[in-house]
């Protein structure tokens, strides 16, 4: 899973001596657009387009799995719960992306992650997207060693 350059700036800045707090509820939003290292929501719809609304998640070890190794030596993270958006009251596109937002409007993007089976249209009333537990991975890993 990608992390954004906010995102990224935020897990290294402590190591040099920049504080970094972290949002107590990451607020799930969807996109049908990669919204890339720039963070970039363009393709989010607007707030109550056919009822969306950022998904809030406390930012806990009820919610979220780990860290824990996932082999070699990448670290991971999943959730442990699903992320379950509002049922749709009308048509608000097509889901491509998750993406672990700071805020329930405007904010940061911190990290995004591809929808599973490819976009998941959410083009109608009475549609709720459902990302299950275990399928959003945050991962770090080093690069390889030099020779």
């Amino acid at each position: 899973m990608p992390f954004t350059n906010f995102g990224k700036s935020k897990l290294v800045g402590p190591l040099g001596g920049v504080p970094t707090v972290f949002p107590a509820t990451w607020y799930i939003a969807w996109t049908d657009t990669n919204p890339g290292p720039g963070g970039v929501m363009t393709g989010e719809p607007a707030p109550g387009t056919g009822g969306y609304a950022r998904s809030p998640v406390a930012n806990d070890q009820t919610n979220w799995n780990g860290p824990q190794s996932g082999g070699g030596t990448i670290i991971e993270m999943t959730n442990a719960v699903d992320l379950e958006f509002a049922e749709s009251t009308g048509d608000q596109g097509g889901a491509s992306y998750v993406v672990g937002m700071d805020a329930a409007s405007g904010g940061n993007a911190w990290w995004y992650y591809p929808v599973p089976g490819g976009a998941f249209p959410v083009d109608r009333a009475g549609i709720t997207l459902i990302v299950e537990a275990g399928t959003v991975s945050l991962q770090l890993s080093d690069p390889p060693e030099p020779p």
